[in-house]
């Protein structure tokens, strides 16, 4: 009697995959973990070099990076525009409330 039933799943993995598996994710962790720390040693080390290279630094590199990524800037612009455009109208809105 060989039913669906008395098959083992053909998708459960033996153990030699679950161990590869296994390795595969762990080292994916590892170097998830590392992405964080890495970022955090590069922005320290930027923000250094702000320090000692000044205003005229930080600029260059901005002009830069706006260059290079022209669409991403726009839309950091349009969202910081935005978002004081909010902010300015929120403490609008109150002011008028107030002299009613």
């Amino acid at each position: 009697m060989d039913t669906e039933r008395d098959k083992p799943h053909e998708a459960i993995p033996t153990a030699p995959q679950g161990a590869a598996l296994g390795e595969t994710v762990k080292a994916g962790l590892d170097r998830a973990g590392t992405l964080p720390k890495d970022a955090a040693d590069n922005t320290r080390d930027a923000l250094a070099g702000y320090r000692e290279g000044g205003v005229e630094q930080a600029l260059g590199d901005l002009a830069d990076c706006v260059r290079s990524q022209p669409i991403s800037a726009l839309l950091v612009a349009m969202g910081v525009g935005f978002f004081l455009g909010v902010l300015q109208g929120k403490g609008h809105g109150r002011a008028t409330h107030d002299r009613a």
